[in-house]
This record gives structure tokens, C-alpha cells and sequence, in this order.
């Protein structure tokens, strides 16, 4: 598989867009019932995989498979996978433990910054829509961090929390984690693909 051949994805048309991102306009709520589930599962298996790849006293993963999520889902679904993140995020920091007041500004950049990530982009590459291979995968992938990053630091700036405000190296870190985060998703998703077409072919014969 090339550094810019990915699996082929039907990308639903979109209405009218925000942020240059449309709702889906087939089944948009199970597009984002989808991604949901699909980032609560990938959340599930970075921790598992937390003590062999985490970093800074285990709040940093070197393989944070989420990241790849976060970019397939507003990259296939727009507004709708955009809306799967969020729901998601809210879904995991409820049933860790944290308090609504915590849980609603994490899941709303999460959202978010993968939405900034893909209106930028296309901004400076000058294209209306993006391609579903690894080059963008990974650019989306280092500016959702960035900007997720900056959404945190401001967040907890302004309410002067003494929860980790995250330095230059921390921020570094996250940034590794995510891109080896959607490079392992996008080999993973690639055999996947290759697999369930090995199945159809065989069941041709």
C-alpha cells in the first residue's frame, strides 16, 4: 500500500456546509452513532495498550489510536461524524469518573479541532474536498493536534485551573502519539479493507 493509496470510501453528499462541512443526507445520526462508538472502542484499546506506549506519568500515548478517528470521521461524515466525536468524548469522560463541568469543553474540542484541522487544510491546498490517503490523514492529524492543544491551553488559562496546562514537550509528545495514532489506523483499516475483499472475491469462486 503507497504512502498516498488508502481504502476507498463512499463519501455521502453533504447540505450546505459549516466550517466548509455538511450533515450527510442519507442516515446522518447513524453516521454519527457510528463514529461514536467507533472512537469509544479506539479509546478503549489506547488505554489497554497505555502501559507499554504512555508517556509523562502515563498521561501522554505514543500510539493514540483516537487520533486516526478524529480525522476519518470528519473527513467521511462532516458534521455528522463531527457529532459522533462529541458524543463519544461525552460517553468516555462521564463514565471515567470526571465532572460535567470537565467533560463538555474536552468533548467539544475534540469535535472541533478535526473540523478546524479539515477547513484549514483545504484552505491551503486550495481544494474543495480532500483525499482519504495517508499524506492527509497525517496533516490532518498533526494540525488536530495543534489546535486541540491550543483549544485545552486557552480553556484552562482563562479558568486559571490547576489541572495539567501542557508545556511545549507535552504538546510534542501528543503530537507523535497522534500521528502514529493514524498511521496504525490507516494500515489497520487498509488490511481490513483487503481482507473483506479477499472474503468477496472468495465467495465468487
Amino acid at each position: 500500500m503507497g504512502f498516498r493509496d488508502g481504502p476507498q470510501v463512499d463519501i455521502p453528499a453533504a447540505r450546505p456546509p459549516l466550517l466548509g462541512l455538511g450533515w450527510p443526507q442519507r442516515a446522518p445520526f447513524a453516521w454519527a452513532a457510528a463514529f461514536a462508538l467507533t472512537f469509544v472502542v479506539a479509546y478503549e484499546v489506547s488505554s489497554w495498550l497505555d502501559p507499554w506506549v504512555s508517556v509523562v506519568d502515563s498521561r501522554v500515548s505514543l500510539i493514540f489510536l483516537p487520533a486516526f478517528f478524529k480525522v476519518a470521521a470528519v473527513l467521511v461524515a462532516g458534521l455528522a461524524g463531527a457529532l459522533g466525536l462529541f458524543l463519544g468524548a461525552v460517553f468516555i469522560g462521564l463514565t471515567h469518573g470526571d465532572s460535567l463541568a470537565v467533560v463538555l469543553p474536552h468533548s467539544t474540542f475534540s469535535a472541533l479541532a478535526p473540523c478546524l484541522a479539515v477547513y484549514l487544510l483545504r484552505i491551503a491546498l486550495r481544494r474543495a474536498m480532500l483525499s482519504f490517503d495517508l499524506v492527509t490523514l497525517l496533516l490532518l492529524g498533526v494540525l488536530t493536534s495543534i489546535f486541540s492543544a491550543l483549544l485545552h491551553c486557552v480553556f484552562w488559562a482563562v479558568f486559571q485551573s490547576d489541572i495539567l496546562v501542557w508545556g511545549a514537550d507535552t504538546i510534542t509528545l501528543m503530537m507523535i502519539g497522534d500521528l502514529f495514532g493514524v498511521l496504525f489506523g490507516f494500515v489497520l483499516l487498509g488490511l481490513v479493507a483487503r481482507f473483506v475483499k479477499a472474503i468477496r472475491l472468495k465467495d465468487r469462486v
